[in-house]
Parts: structure tokens; sequence; C-alpha cells
């Protein structure tokens, strides 16, 4: 059922949609609500039924942007993602687990991110792993963080510096002095 009762709207009857934006607030994927999202015909078959809204989530969890990739106006993005994964990563046979690669922004500027969604949670992983092959270049992958997980980052970021926090899997962690890491879930623990 796509057409929603809404009552907390001022127009109450619409469509619902669950948006993932980054955090520069790009709007990086979205989905209309359709209450198929508990649906286990369309989940993998490990993966459990939490909820629509976790669901969902879940399947942004797939997704990578990348920054600072050139193109140009009649680029076949795919192609740019598979060689960029392949050569400079060194990721092999990743043509199959690609499920959707697209430029954010208008044509005719290339400066704008890719958003890459893999089909395998393990290879999302292993590009996210292999980020540091892309140093000294002027490409760069970020991960989503939710809002709270966000402000953690930032808080975390004023105070110990960029160097010695990060989020992997989105928590962060946080690198002390003695080579000790700290993974951080609230703003409390940062004192």
């Amino acid at each position: 059922m796509l057409h929603q009762y809404l009552p907390n709207k001022p127009h109450k009857w619409g469509y619902k949609l669950l948006v993932l934006c980054d955090d520069r607030g790009f709007a990086n994927d979205f989905e209309i609500y359709s209450e198929m999202e508990n649906n286990p015909d369309l989940r993998l078959p490990n993966e459990p039924d939490l909820g629509a809204w976790f669901n969902w989530r879940q399947s942004g969890r797939k997704l990578l942007p990348f920054y600072g990739v050139k193109g140009n106006r009649d680029e076949d993005v795919r192609r740019s993602v598979i060689a960029l994964l392949s050569n400079k990563m060194k990721i092999p046979d990743i043509t199959e687990h690609l499920s959707s690669c697209h430029r954010l922004g208008i044509k005719r500027e290339s400066a704008h991110p890719i958003i890459v969604r893999f089909s395998d949670l393990q290879l999302r992983s292993k590009a996210w792993k292999t980020k540091t092959s892309l140093r000294g270049t002027e490409i760069t992958i970020t991960e989503f963080l939710t809002k709270p997980c966000q402000e953690i980052f930032v808080a975390a970021h004023n105070h110990f510096s960029m160097k010695k926090c990060w989020a992997a899997d989105g928590v962060i962690v946080i690198l002390l002095p003695h080579k000790y890491l700290k993974k951080v879930t609230t703003l409390s623990a940062l004192k």
C-alpha cells in the first residue's frame, strides 16, 4: 500500500519516504515506504526481520560514497568504479557484486560523489578496509552514520583530532595513548 494515512502531517494522505543522507546533506538513496520492507521474500536468506525502518537502514550499510572520482559528461560510472576497485584497491571480480553505481548531481558537473551499492556486505567491508590504498589521491570514501553517531564523531574529532578517531561499521573508534583503542557509543563516554 503506497498511499498512507499520516495523522501528524498537514496533508493527512500522502507517500512516506525513507531517505538516506550523508553528513554533507546529499540524499544518497531513498525508498517509498510500501509496507513491503518486512517481506521475507525481499530479504537475503540470513537477514533477520528487525522491523521496517531497521531493515531499510540495514540495506544502507551496503552503500559507500566515493568522493573525488573524476569523470566526464558521457562517463560510464559503473565502469569507472569497477576500474577504481579492481586497479587501485586490488579487489578482483567485483563486476557482479555491484548492485548500482550512480553519480549524484547534474550531468555536467563531474565533481559530485558516486554512490556505490554492493550486493555483498563482506565485499563492501573489504572496500572500506582497503580505502587506505587511495592515500595520495583525491579520492576519499566515507561511511554513512546515524545522526547520534555523527554527533559523537564530530565531538571526538574536535577533542582528539582526525588522525585519532574514525568510524568502523557505524561505531566510533578512538586511538588513546599507549595505542589503546576505545569504542565510543555515547557522548558521555568521551569525557
